[in-house]
Order: C-alpha cells, then structure tokens, then sequence
C-alpha cells in the first residue's frame, strides 16, 4: 500500500485532483478484473475509505462509480468535452455525507440493524 506522501508526489494521483478540482472530463485506464477504458467521464470527488483512495465518477451514460486509484493505469484528458457543471455534484451529494464504505450503493436507501443481546455482553456494544 503506498502513503499518502508516496501517492501525493504521483504524477497520476495529481492529474486525478486536477480533474475533481476543476470538474474536467478525463478519459482513464483502468484494469481492476480486466481492463478497461473509460471515455468521458467526469470526476467528481476522491475519497479516502478502508485505508484506500478512491476517485468517484460519473461514466457517459450517467452510471455513479467509486474507481480505487491503486488500479487507475492512465488519465488523460478528454477529447470532446472539458468541464461539466457544479449541479452534477449535488445529485450526489447525500451518498457523500451517508457513505459508511467503498461498498455502500449509491440510491440505495441505509438500513438500520437492531441486535438482541444478553445483558452481561451489553457493554461490548456500547
């Protein structure tokens, strides 16, 4: 796992925080189970969760993914488009504040668990 010190001076860590920075499109490499090029998508927000960075994008055809920068090969820039507007964060904007994990789905509502315990374990879940 690199540090954060190690990522910060990568040149493709900075490019990612140059296109959430300034809303850019960017055309990016990436191979998680198999590889694969994602055309025009627009990067909305990276995100530090279960001790991994993640960028969170929106594909071309309005599809939310949480891309984890370990497995970002390449980014380049978009041909076609350049920024696109501040709106499209605020569609997303209660998944950032509610997310718990990487694995938490975006428009799927939170579900509360409730647990039945002995009295004499209570304390362990305080």
């Amino acid at each position: 796992m690199k540090t954060y010190k190690t990522l910060k001076k990568s040149k493709r860590f900075s490019a990612i925080k140059t296109a959430v920075k300034h809303r850019e499109y960017r055309n990016i490499e990436y191979q998680y189970d198999q590889h694969e090029l994602l055309e025009n998508v627009k990067c909305l927000k990276l995100i530090f969760a279960s001790n991994n960075w993640y960028l969170a994008i929106e594909t071309e055809e309005g599809q939310f993914r949480l891309l984890r920068i370990a497995f970002i090969k390449k980014i380049h820039y978009a041909k076609d488009k350049t920024t696109y507007q501040q709106h499209t964060l605020a569609k997303y904007r209660h998944y950032f504040e509610t997310m718990q994990n990487p694995m938490t789905l975006e428009g799927v509502a939170i579900q509360t668990a409730i647990l039945k315990a002995h009295p004499s374990i209570k304390t362990l879940f305080c």
